[in-house]
């Protein structure tokens, strides 16, 4: 590759000067020196003029050729790479230059062709979390060993998130600190050093440590965001920390923070962003409960946001401890503080849509109790949506961090360590006409929010800005709700998480293309109010990523149930090739029937009977059944499974 983009470069620079210097800038000579755009393939493939020069052909797929979903060479494909990572289409970012500057270096794929070549890995990955981490890790342990150090890596690579995700920290340092001698890549090699550094911290809570990790890594990262993050994690002491942070806000353009006293933390942090006092009016809806150690930094925050037409609506869900007494405080301080009281405790979603209900803005935000916001946030949000007349909705990222500052890794490590807020999401007033509010759940109904949106205005009228510059921060409780093991954010990918958005994701189908027909019901866990134990005649146990006619005619046995007025439990069981995949459109017509319910793992269950569509799931154990108070033996057992396997 690299003897391509050389003898690229050299035929660019062979061409006259007077054609060099038409519509010539840093996005064109990127394209040119590229070995994924071929300006000769592109003329010919599309019939362009030949007599456009090849920075004219590069300015026409910046400016008219992605956005007709062209491809820029026969080996990138601007659709595939738009539709695997919807961030970037999101974000409106070119898909070549993303993978250029930004793609490469974190993992990603130019198109389904090379992809093709990286299925075996995610194929083991989506199983490890997706249910299948049994089967999963035996496969990893056998790649260990393997001849071919792309494996050895993954290996590593997927255990140390395993661990740091279970918080067993000395496995983590154990795995994350043999990737850097297995790297092949610099997306490899970022994922090396940001894992390192941080198995090191959590393995031995040395800051010098982790500088000396660091170090001689400087010249060749320290232009890169995380690098950042991470050097200031090694300082030792808050105000370098926060000078450090600063670095990065200010490399941008943004405000600089201060802090009130010497003590670096969240409650101390405070800012002198200029003020903007006049634009649209924007409420921001805050769910408050017993948050009385963090409710003022949240507040501190929002107060001193540069967009100062501001209307700050507290909503408290019954709160025990002082967090309304500092809440009324604040309203005598500040009168773009509102206090809303709900009579009783409803949970974050409820009190949200009570909040809506006395908001006059033209705007709409929400912001958690716990949160920290940069000072120009609202502001960079705002203009956004004001600049640009198309979009309906703004959302940025965050980081998590402790008390001190100290940015933490998300709950499953990546190559990144900012990530995309679902709670940023700021939206205009009217998107509330058509999606009117948020499911009153214990969790996730922010990101059914967002794919509701999505499906009514389109994925290109929502933007992530700023998406590597975290606009927040996120306090890593590891006690929160959605780090409870029943509704962990893991459940994301098997549990009660994944279950949701599928069922989600096939009622906004139906509802665009049969509206009115079906209400598809929910997991049970899901409700602030539960039974203790749920009850079926049936339970039909089946990977409902295939269709009933791929599998025994599992819906055929759910509508005879149905006919034989026996009420019926769906539980989801993957197979290894298909964890990751969305459930089929069977899935939905069997709840759609009377007494149909979806069933999770954990769940408490009572019934009678036990139909397996595909004994042969049973052959790789799920990592949580429901428990059946009638067979306490579990499904496995009870149906007499095969002895498990390795996946490949």
């Amino acid at each position: 590759m690299i003897k391509r983009i050389i003898k690229r470069g050299l035929r660019y620079f062979q061409r006259p000067v007077c054609e060099k210097n038409k519509a010539f800038n840093q996005d064109t000579l990127c394209l040119l020196l590229s070995p994924w755009f071929d300006p000769i393939w592109y003329q010919k493939n599309y019939a362009l003029n030949p007599q456009l020069t090849w920075c004219q052909l590069a300015g026409h797929y910046l400016t008219q050729g992605a956005m007709a979903k062209w491809h820029p060479s026969a080996e990138f494909s601007t659709t595939w790479y738009w539709d695997r990572y919807p961030d970037v289409y999101l974000a409106k970012i070119n898909p070549l230059l993303h993978y250029l500057r930004h793609g490469h270096q974190e993992g990603r794929f130019p198109s389904e062709q090379e992809w093709q070549r990286y299925k075996p890995y995610q194929c083991v990955s989506d199983a490890l979390w997706g249910g299948l981490s049994h089967s999963a890790f035996e496969q990893l342990t056998l790649w260990q060993s393997s001849a071919d150090p792309r494996e050895r890596f993954i290996a590593y690579y997927e255990q140390a998130r395993w661990a740091y995700t279970h918080q067993d920290w000395a496995q983590y340092y154990a795995c994350a600190q043999k990737l850097s001698l297995l790297a092949q890549d610099k997306s490899q090699q970022k994922i090396a050093w940001l894992l390192g550094v941080f198995s090191l911290y959590y393995h031995a809570q040395d800051k010098a440590a982790m500088r000396d990790y660091l170090r001689p890594l400087r010249e060749q990262w320290q232009q890169d965001i995380d690098f950042q993050l991470a050097w200031a994690n090694a300082q030792s002491d808050g105000q370098q920390r926060l000078t450090q942070l600063n670095q990065i806000y200010l490399s941008r353009g943004f405000t600089p923070l201060a802090t009130l006293t010497e003590h670096l933390c969240l409650e101390t942090l405070t800012s002198q962003a200029s003020a903007i006092e006049d634009g649209p009016l924007v409420s921001v809806i805050i769910p408050l409960y017993n948050a009385q150690a963090t409710i003022d930094a949240a507040l501190r925050s929002l107060t001193e946001q540069s967009w100062r037409r501001l209307e700050i609506i507290v909503v408290d869900d019954a709160s025990t401890d002082q967090s309304l007494a500092k809440v009324q405080a604040w309203c005598l301080r500040d009168q773009r503080i509102k206090l809303h009281r709900q009579p009783s405790n409803q949970g974050a979603y409820a009190a949200r849509n009570a909040g809506l209900l006395i908001a006059t803005g033209d705007f709409i935000t929400t912001h958690d109790a716990d949160d920290w916001s940069h000072p120009q946030k609202i502001e960079l949000q705002v203009k956004a949506l004001v600049e640009q007349p198309t979009l309906v909705a703004i959302c940025c990222a965050w980081v998590r961090v402790q008390d001190d500052l100290f940015i933490t890794q998300n709950w499953q490590p990546s190559s990144q360590l900012a990530h995309y807020s679902h709670s940023s999401l700021l939206i205009r007033r009217e998107v509330l006409s058509v999606l009117q509010d948020w499911q009153p759940l214990r969790c996730a109904a922010d990101s059914d929010f967002i794919r509701r949106l999505e499906m009514h205005y389109g994925e290109q009228a929502l933007k992530l800005i700023y998406p590597d510059i975290p606009l927040a921060f996120a306090l890593d409780d590891r006690g929160s709700l959605t780090r409870q093991s029943e509704i962990h954010v893991r459940t994301v990918y098997f549990g009660v998480r994944h279950i949701y958005h599928q069922i989600r994701q096939l009622q906004c189908f139906l509802d665009k293309h049969q509206p009115g027909v079906f209400t598809l019901p929910i997991p049970q866990q899901l409700f602030p109010h539960r039974p203790a134990v749920s009850s079926v005649d049936l339970l039909v146990v089946a990977d409902f990523t295939q269709s009933s006619a791929e599998a025994n005619d599992w819906l055929k046995r759910v509508q005879q149930a149905v006919v034989n007025q026996q009420s019926v439990g769906l539980f989801h069981w993957p197979s290894l090739l298909t964890c990751g995949r969305h459930f089929s459109l069977d899935y939905a017509y069997a709840l759609a029937e009377q007494g149909v319910v979806p069933i999770v793992g954990g769940q408490l269950l009572d019934c009678d009977q036990v139909w397996v569509a595909d004994k042969e799931l049973l052959s790789c154990p799920v990592d949580s059944q429901p428990q059946l108070v009638n067979f306490p033996e579990g499904i496995t057992e009870k149906m007499s499974a095969h002895q498990s396997r390795p996946m490949l």
